[in-house]
């Protein structure tokens, strides 16, 4: 199991190496959104265990088969990978320019206004801890907050892409600049993620693909990093462990989620059955019509785990989370969902479909490809587009 692990990492990094070279490596490709990320967040932890072991055996099970699984893949979808993506606004959206800066600066204002009402701004600015209101917040505020934090990358993707002279600094700029100032609203590390996940797609399709070792200096080296300061903003200035935070990432998402979700369901046949894709398909219903509807999954994972901590829940992988649903039978769906990544990734290369479908499938890929985030990102893009349809007077319109 250990060799045919440093396999899969010497076959990925050869692939990316490949990809790179022919100026392919793109920030939505199915090569990262895929295959490096699981390298990353399931092999590697792996091979960096303290005790083989250890291990849960349903762990190094799904990890055996959606490694084969990822090979064969990646192998019959190669050449897809190293086509070349173009897209070019259509001269016809950029005349709403000026609406969408508008719809843009009220999203905003809302989710900053929110972060004032609950207290999670005025706490991160005086240094105190606000990991007790992150949960008050998501529950109380989600159906007021949910469209404006879907489509605000969005938007700001469109905005960058229709302007003809913007310089790869002023772009880095807004799209950190908007994912600060969001953070400042519900505390959520990912959205400094997302700003500049929106800026290297804005590079992306208006310069060049990204070198291989520009991703993974952004994404391994820079964002622990950064993620550090933001956790100290967020949990008070004492907080501060370098050792812990900037170093052992990946394996505390292995060993405090993935090991202790496993565990539970070792040995058993008592699988969640699909809740875990049930509960997104409710984020449209508001709280007062279902006062009882379920709270984020990750929420109730960490219940699973029998976790106790202020916050947020707890997450693991796609292969790990089609087990905990499906059990043994996880590669079916662990496979659809390869299957539909790819798929979308063919809607991007499709120069014969229409701009909006194209440019909402990258949206998807760069930052909600998970299976539980597509399910429930879905929802809100639709009702967005619904949004956009009386707002701009006009269909397919963002």
């Amino acid at each position: 199991m250990f060799v045919f692990l440093l396999i899969y990492l010497t076959f990925v990094i050869t692939i990316s190496l490949l990809i790179s070279k022919a100026g392919r490596f793109y920030v939505f490709s199915p090569l990262v959104v895929i295959y490096i990320t699981f390298a990353a967040s399931d092999v590697v932890p792996i091979l960096m265990y303290d005790s083989y072991k250890a291990i849960p055996s349903n762990v190094l099970f799904v990890t055996k088969w959606a490694t084969i699984i990822n090979i064969i893949t990646l192998l019959y979808f190669y050449r897809d990978l190293k086509k070349e993506v173009v897209l070019k606004v259509p001269v016809r959206l950029k005349k709403y320019s000026s609406k969408r800066r508008n719809l843009l600066f009220f999203f905003v204002l809302i989710l900053l206004l929110s972060g004032i009402y609950t207290g999670v701004t005025k706490s991160i600015l005086s240094g105190v801890s606000v990991e007790n209101l992150r949960r008050t917040s998501e529950i109380g505020l989600g159906f007021i907050t949910m469209i404006p934090y879907f489509a605000v990358y969005l938007i700001l993707l469109q905005i960058l892409l229709s302007k003809k002279n913007i310089s790869v600094i002023s772009a880095a700029i807004y799209c950190l600049l908007l994912g600060g100032l969001l953070f400042f609203s519900n505390a959520a590390r990912a959205q400094i993620l997302m700003g500049a996940t929106i800026f290297l797609i804005w590079f992306n399709l208006k310069h060049r693909a990204l070198k291989w070792f520009e991703y993974f200096v952004l994404f391994f080296l820079i964002s622990p990093v950064v993620a550090t300061i933001l956790y100290v903003f967020r949990s008070g200035l004492g907080s501060l462990n370098l050792n812990e935070i900037l170093f052992a990432h990946q394996n505390m998402i292995f060993k405090m989620n993935t090991i202790q979700l496993m565990k539970v369901f070792d040995g058993t046949t008592n699988y969640l059955y699909g809740l875990s894709y049930y509960v997104p398909l409710t984020i449209l219903i508001p709280r007062f019509l279902w006062a009882d509807k379920p709270v984020s999954i990750d929420y109730y994972y960490k219940e699973l785990a029998e976790m106790e901590f202020e916050g947020g829940g707890i997450y693991t992988t796609p292969s790990m989370d089609f087990y905990m649903n499906f059990g043994d039978f996880f590669v079916i769906p662990y496979i659809l969902w390869i299957l539909l990544i790819h798929y979308l990734y063919r809607v991007i290369l499709n120069k014969r479909l229409s701009y909006i479908i194209r440019i909402s499938a990258i949206y998807f890929l760069a930052l909600f490809s998970t299976p539980g985030n597509l399910i429930s990102k879905v929802q809100l893009f639709l009702l967005f587009m619904i949004i956009s349809y009386f707002y701009y007077g006009k269909k397919y319109i963002i």
